[in-house]
């Protein structure tokens, strides 16, 4: 994890694959993010949301995005019923930026090298 100017930690990703349902996986583990809380920024190239770290498909509210540990041990960005990809406008070999939220609702900026940029697992 690096820092931005103003000391904050910012996590540069990389979208590996979307699936069908819209979710984007990325080359990111949770122990990337653990420092960050539970509640996390996400910037795109079309903006920025606030995303929670989420256990289950369940636990989004309605409209919500989140940031799940998928099947292969990566984050991925998600929502319940609809397309993360959709939302974020987010397409594979698109970067990623995730932030912590800090105690005052502002995101804080930590950057990270890019690992392999393929799909882990089947499909």
């Amino acid at each position: 994890t690096e820092q931005d100017a103003d000391g904050t930690p910012v996590l540069e990703a990389e979208a590996l694959w979307v699936d069908r349902f819209g979710n984007v996986q990325l080359n990111a583990e949770l122990d990337d993010v653990a420092e960050f809380g539970d509640l996390l920024e996400v910037r795109t190239t079309r903006g920025a949301r606030t995303v929670s770290l989420v256990s289950t498909y369940s636990d989004l509210a309605d409209g919500a995005i989140g940031l799940l540990v998928d099947s292969d041990g990566l984050l991925s960005l998600v929502t319940y019923g609809r397309s993360a990809s959709t939302e974020l406008v987010v397409s594979r070999g698109d970067a990623v930026s995730l932030r912590p939220i800090s105690d005052d609702g502002t995101a804080t900026s930590t950057t990270v090298a890019l690992g392999p940029t393929r799909r882990l697992g089947g499909g």
